[in-house]
């Protein structure tokens, strides 16, 4: 956003948007930079204009949040000179040492924490697999015999067809989520409305209001497309985050009937799924309201502000907008259904036959073991090895 006009109309439909999709981000990857703040004439000027920002950001859910001010003019100037002391005045650095720190601290931080606990599974596996194979040659022939039987009852379990109730329960929450869309839509209708037919707009002095009319019936139009098309996409980001919710649900349970076949078998984290998002209309199409007509609604300015004139027209916009706006979430919750239906489906068949094949995996190592065809120093010279990788003996 920007010092001399610090959260515009455009940053809060952004934030309205990101409000209701915030809780499907798995980190909170925001941040808000305020540009121009050389334009301050005071530290009190700044400081007011900083509070006002941050006073938006939390009536749209955003508390905390990570707000650098700064001067891209003074920074492309100071990085064009070499000058570090005004690269710190200009706010530049601190951001990009705040940014940095995020994309190689906590990002980096996410991906070696999945990496030790992959490693913490392989040592409980070399564990297991050493026990095994320092068996009796009764006990192993005991766990071998086990073994096979075992591992045909786990894939057996695993391709047992999922409910088609899940499907349903896509649907339905893809019907309720638009829904609410509508329900915010006829909600914010009448500030949507206002901010394009105003008196601002519709100056009777300043040339043909002919115009001014269409153009502000073209700005409401495009203002609900926008809003609409931006709607749908967070909703398509939440059913996303649903379809995860069932995902990982099935994911631990088939997991744990993995561990409960095959003893000393961990589970890994729940993989991180790419889903195939639809690609949402962003034009909606409304009745068109000819000039003619609206001029006949407006007469002039006295009796279309002071009078019934705003008031029946936005009656009859809002009927027009209605029809376009149900149509179109019609349309687009219908894609939704479709496609997310058909991702669950693909999504989950591809984690079933991933741990699957980690069982089978397992199980062949152990089967190794328990046959004497792995050598026990060998893999206990493997285990170690991969202590040293994460340098403690936490595993």
């Amino acid at each position: 956003t920007y010092y001399n006009h610090a959260f515009s109309q455009a940053d809060r439909e952004f934030l309205l948007q990101l409000g209701r999709v915030k809780d499907a981000l798995e980190l909170d990857k925001m941040f808000f930079l305020v540009n121009a703040v050389d334009l301050a004439s005071s530290e009190d000027e700044l400081s007011g204009v900083l509070d006002h920002v941050k006073t938006n950001l939390l009536k749209h859910g955003v508390r905390n949040p990570r707000m650098f001010p700064v001067s891209s003019r003074q920074g492309l100037q100071a990085k064009q000179a070499g000058d570090q002391d005004l690269l710190f005045t200009s706010g530049l650095a601190g951001f990009e040492r705040d940014f940095s720190e995020f994309v190689f601290g906590e990002l980096a931080d996410m991906a070696l924490h999945s990496g030790e606990l992959e490693l913490k599974r392989a040592v409980a596996a070399l564990d297991r697999w050493i026990e095994s194979a320092q068996a009796g040659e009764e006990e192993r022939q005991r766990q071998l015999d086990h073994l096979d039987g075992a591992l045909s009852e786990v894939v057996e379990k695993l391709t047992i067809p999922l409910p088609s109730a899940v499907s349903q329960e896509i649907a339905k929450e893809a019907e309720e989520l638009a829904y609410y869309i509508r329900q915010r839509l006829q909600y914010r209708f009448g500030d949507l409305f206002t901010a394009c037919f105003n008196p601002a707009a519709l100056r009777e002095d300043t040339g043909d209001i002919r115009y001014s009319l269409r153009s502000a019936w073209h700005e409401l139009t495009s203002l609900v497309s926008m809003n609409l098309s931006q709607e749908v996409q967070a909703a398509a980001l939440r059913l996303e985050g649903y379809i995860r919710t069932f995902l990982k649900r099935q994911f631990d349970e088939d997991s744990q009937i993995i561990a409960s076949h095959l003893s000393g078998y961990t589970y890994a984290d729940f993989p991180n799924l790419s889903l195939t998002t639809p690609e949402i209309k962003e034009t909606v199409v409304f009745a068109d309201a000819d000039s003619k007509w609206l001029m006949g609604m407006f007469r002039n300015g006295k009796s279309f502000f002071e009078g019934e004139g705003k008031q029946k027209l936005k009656a009859t916009l809002e009927l027009n907008i209605t029809e376009g706006a149900e149509l179109y979430l019609k349309q687009q919750t219908e894609l939704l259904k479709s496609v997310y239906t058909a991702e669950f489906g693909t999504q989950s068949g591809g984690i079933r036959t991933r741990l699957a094949q980690s069982a089978e995996e397992y199980a062949e190592g152990l089967r190794s073991a328990l046959a004497m065809q792995t050598d026990p120093n060998e893999l206990s010279r493997i285990r170690t090895h991969f202590i040293e990788l994460v340098g403690h003996e936490t595993l």
